[in-house]
């Protein structure tokens, strides 16, 4: 049988209803939905239209509700613009928490928004608390390269004269995000 992640999707697509009205148009690019895209109810009224970023609604969408209400959203990485605000803005506020249990969750909850928690995970580098301090390093190790503004703040951590779990988490990280890197710390990695 055939399989669909054998044939991935690229370029122009639409899709109908089996009523024959079109379900939606638009076009992938790397099998994720790329550009402009229309979305149609089985009506075949349009209900939503805007642009699509690595398989993600990113940018300005129009969208209209069952009573015909045309509204305007803004959305980043999937994310309705104003919603992402209100949880960085938690999560944020949670990293400066006194209690442990809410820092760590927040770091690891930061990684899971990717490039969008970058910030926030940047600036737990310089928490007071050092198990605050490796989850944002582990999280950064999670967002890979997207991690590169980081960077060098990494590299400082990895740095460290004193032996430490943090410094071991910066120096894997740094490693991972930094293909530059990684010969010339190949050797102190694998003596850890």
């Amino acid at each position: 049988p055939l399989q669909a992640s054998n044939y991935p999707r690229e370029g122009t697509a639409k899709a109908w209803y089996p009523s024959g009205k079109l379900k939606f148009t638009g076009s992938y690019q790397d099998d994720q939905e790329e550009g402009a895209w229309e979305l149609y109810d089985d009506a075949g009224k349009l209900t939503a239209s805007g642009p699509y970023q690595n398989g993600k609604r990113h940018g300005s969408w129009t969208l209209t509700d069952a009573a015909g209400k045309v509204t305007k959203a803004e959305f980043i990485h999937g994310r309705k613009a104003e919603e992402l605000r209100v949880l960085l803005a938690a999560l944020t506020k949670s990293l400066a928490s006194d209690n442990p249990s809410d820092r760590l969750r927040a770091a690891y909850d930061l990684a899971e928004l990717g490039e969008d928690g970058l910030l926030a995970l940047q600036g737990a580098l310089t928490h007071p608390g050092l198990e605050t301090r490796i989850a944002a390093v582990r999280s950064l190790l999670r967002l890979g390269p997207a991690a590169g503004p980081a960077l060098p703040r990494l590299q400082e951590l990895a740095a460290a004269k004193v032996d430490s779990p943090l410094r071991f988490q910066a120096r894997l990280t740094v490693y991972v995000i930094d293909p530059a890197s990684r010969e010339s710390m190949h050797d102190g990695l694998i003596g850890q």
